[in-house]
């Protein structure tokens, strides 16, 4: 029975360190939540694109439409000529800044 006190402390500091790191551990958990929650996005937009595809309308009233933008649920939006390669035709989407080459027509 004489090291009841000293195992007592032992504990008590050792309950002292694990409590240290809760701090850290509720913050892990929630970048871990954070970071779930953004895989099950990319995974809703996944699981969903080939149907966006087929409702994807190239040309509406004028303009040429981003297929990326439309693909990865951003909506219609418009591409913009901009100056090409001779015999190639560059388009960029106003939205994403995404550019798009085609040979000239």
């Amino acid at each position: 029975m004489e090291y009841v006190g000293e195992l007592k402390a032992l504990a008590n500091q050792m309950a002292a360190r694990e409590q240290a790191k809760l701090s850290q551990i509720e913050k892990r958990l929630t970048e871990l939540e954070e970071e779930k929650a953004s895989l099950e996005a990319r995974r809703d937009l996944a699981s969903t694109a080939h149907e966006r595809a087929l409702n994807f309308q190239p040309v509406l009233g004028a303009d040429y439409q981003c297929p990326s933008c439309w693909i990865v649920g951003k909506g219609a939006a418009s591409l913009r000529p901009i100056d090409g390669k001779p015999g190639k035709d560059l388009f960029r989407c106003g939205r994403c800044d995404e550019e798009f080459s085609f040979i000239a027509r």
